[in-house]
């Protein structure tokens, strides 16, 4: 079993579209997805609904805060706020 590096993706198509994460690849090379009823691993080729595999990372890593500059924060217990320009 070869782990698979994040963005790799399964559509399946049932009722609706939907996509599932693939996690690894075995020594055939078949993409594995956790099968949600067994807590196992499957190859996504031996769902009657998979329609293909492909790289898909529309993951967000970072953000770039607007007008080119930082933004000083301010955090408390559970809130994060944005401090007015001119405050340290």
């Amino acid at each position: 079993m070869i782990p698979a590096p994040p963005g790799h993706i399964a559509y399946f198509k049932g009722e609706r579209l939907y996509k599932k994460p693939i996690v690894a690849f075995d020594n055939s090379g078949n993409a594995l997805v956790v099968d949600a009823k067994s807590g196992k691993l499957r190859a996504a080729n031996s769902c009657s609904d998979f329609l293909h595999a492909m790289y898909d990372d529309d993951r967000i890593v970072s953000v770039i805060p607007g007008g080119g500059g930082s933004s000083p924060t301010w955090t408390t217990r559970a809130k994060t706020r944005l401090l007015p320009d001119g405050l340290p």
